[in-house]
C-alpha cells in the first residue's frame, strides 16, 4: 500500500510512504512486537566531539567495508504471479484513459520490469516474469459515492462490485495470472479497514476468491483468488498514477493473495515503514521513483541486490550506494532497551559499494509518530562522528527523553551525500 504520510522538512514536504498493509499484505498491518534488547558494551555514553579531535579514521579501500548485512524480504511461501496480466479498468470520462492503458499494456515488459523483479520465485520455483495487457474494461455505468474493502473479512463493497462484473462478463474471466487495476474517478472515496483514501492511503493490493464462469462453452466454474490494485484518484498528473498503481503491480506480483502471503519482509525495524518490495524503497530516501519508457515509476527491493550490499531500491542510480548500520555485535532486529532518561552508546558502521566522491553525512530522523507508534517524539541522538566515508566506525548515543506512548520509538540513520542522495537504516528504542 501506499499511505500518505507529511513530513518535516529534513524528509520531503509530501512523502508518499509505505505502512505495513499492502492490501495483499494488510494481515500483517502491524510489525510484530519486538521481543529482544540490544544492549551493546560500547562503554559510558559519550559527549559530542567535532570530527577534527577524533583518532583518525582511515578510508577503507576494500568496498564495501565490514558491516551488518541489508535484510531480505522474507519468502513467506505463497504464490507469485508468473505473467502478470494487467486488466485495465477505467470510467467513461477519465481524461487520462489513453495512457493508463497504454501503461498496463507494457510496464511489465520493460526493463523496468526486469530489474524489480528478479529474483522472486515461489517454493515451487515459480518466477515472476514478464507480463503482458489483460484488456481494457471501460465502466459506462456511474460508480457508487463510496466503497469498503477489507483484508480481514469478506464484507467489501469492492470485492462484491468485482464478483458482479466478473459474473455479467464486464471484466474479462481471470486465471492465476490476472491483475485487475481500477482507476476510480476522483468523486469516489474508499476505506479500507478503516484507513480512508486520500487521508491515509494514496493506493493499494488485495485479493479476492470468486466463482469464474468457464472460458470455453460447456466447461465447470472454477474457484480462482485473483489479485486486484485499486488507484483512487488522489490528483490527476501522470506521475501520480503511474507510481501508486506501479507500485501495487510490483506487489501484487510478489505477493498477491492475502491467505497465502508471498513475499513479505519479517525484519521488524525494516517492515516498521512496510514489509513488500514497494514499501520498502518508497520511504525517506527522497529519490525512490524511476524514468521508464516514457513512465514515472516506483523503484522497488531487491533482494539480489541487497544481499551484494548494493543499492536495494532498484533500478539505481549511478552512484555507489552507501549507508550506515549499525555494528555486527548489535542485534538490528529487534528493539534496543533504554530506560527512561538514560543514554546508550551504540557502535555504527559506515559502508559504501563503491568509491565515493569526498565523505558523506550521517544523520537521523526520530519515526515514531510516522510508524503506528503513536505518541510525541521522545528521542535525542548525537554522533561522535558525523563525516563518514567506507570503513568509518562511528558512535550513536541514543537518549529516551520519555516513555513512548506504546512502549516503543524508532529513528532512522540518514546518510546524505554531497548531492542530496539519501540512504537510510531504521532502529528502535524500548522502554526498559
Amino acid at each position: 500500500m501506499i499511505r500518505l504520510r507529511f513530513f518535516a522538512a529534513a524528509c520531503t514536504s509530501l512523502a508518499v510512504v509505505a505502512a505495513a498493509a499492502c492490501g495483499g499484505s494488510s494481515t500483517k498491518d502491524a510489525a510484530p512486537a519486538p521481543t529482544g534488547v540490544i544492549d551493546p558494551d560500547a562503554g559510558p555514553p559519550q559527549a559530542d566531539a567535532s570530527d577534527a579531535s577524533l583518532p583518525p579514521d582511515p578510508l577503507d579501500t576494500n568496498y564495501p567495508a565490514m558491516h551488518t548485512a541489508i535484510p531480505l524480504v522474507d519468502n513467506n511461501g505463497g504464490a507469485v504471479l508468473k505473467n502478470p496480466k494487467i486488466v485495465t479498468i477505467t470510467w467513461d470520462g477519465d481524461t487520462n484513459r489513453d495512457m493508463l492503458e497504454s501503461f498496463g499494456d507494457t510496464i511489465t515488459a520493460t526493463k523496468w520490469w526486469d530489474a524489480v523483479r528478479d529474483g522472486y520465485c515461489d517454493t515451487m520455483n515459480n518466477c515472476v516474469g514478464q507480463g503482458t495487457g489483460g484488456g481494457h474494461v471501460h465502466m459506462t455505468d456511474a460508480p457508487a459515492p463510496s466503497y469498503t474493502d477489507s483484508a480481514y473479512t469478506t464484507s467489501s463493497t469492492i470485492q462484491d462490485l468485482i464478483k458482479a462484473k466478473v459474473t455479467d462478463g464486464t471484466f474479462p474471466i481471470p486465471d492465476s495470472n490476472t491483475l485487475y487495476a481500477i482507476y476510480f474517478p476522483s468523486t469516489v472515496s474508499i476505506t479500507l479497514d478503516g484507513a480512508g483514501s486520500c487521508s491515509e492511503f494514496g493506493a493499494y493490493h488485495n485479493s479476492v476468491t470468486l466463482t469464474a464462469p468457464a472460458a470455453d462453452e460447456g466447461g465447470a466454474p472454477t474457484q480462482v483468488d485473483v489479485a486486484y490494485a485499486i488507484m483512487p484518484r488522489c490528483g490527476n498528473s501522470k506521475a501520480e498514477l503511474t507510481v501508486s498503481a506501479s507500485h501495487e503491480f510490483i506487489e501484487a506480483a510478489t505477493d498477491p493473495h492475502v491467505i497465502t502471503p508471498a513475499y513479505y519482509m519479517q525484519n521488524q525495524l525494516w517492515a516498521t515503514l512496510g514489509g513488500e518490495v514497494g514499501d520498502l524503497c518508497a520511504s525517506f530516501s527522497g529519490n525512490d521513483t524511476y524514468s521508464e519508457s516514457g513512465f514515472i515509476v516506483q523503484r522497488s527491493w531487491s533482494n539480489k541486490a541487497a544481499a551484494a550490499s548494493h543499492d536495494p531500491c532498484v533500478p539505481a542510480g549511478a552512484t555507489p550506494y552507501f549507508n550506515v548500520a549499525p555494528a555486527a555485535a548489535v542485534q538490528v532486529t529487534n528493539a534496543m532497551g533504554i530506560k527512561v532518561g538514560s543514554t546508550k552508546v551504540v557502535p555504527l558502521e559506515a559502508f559504501s559499494d563503491g568509491a565515493m566522491d569526498g565523505d558523506w553525512t550521517l544523520d537521523w530522523r526520530e519515526t515514531t509518530s510516522f510508524t503506528g507508534q503513536g505518541g510525541s517524539e521522545v528521542l535525542d541522538v548525537s554522533f561522535d562522528r558525523t563525516s563518514v566515508h567506507n570503513g568509518s566506525k562511528p558512535n550513536a548515543s541514543i537518549t529516551l527523553t520519555a516513555r513512548p506512548t506504546n512502549g516503543q520509538a524508532t529513528f532512522v540513520l540518514i546518510s546524505t551525500n554531497s548531492a542530496g542522495v539519501r540512504h537510510t537504516w531504521p532502529l528502535a528504542v524500548r522502554a526498559q
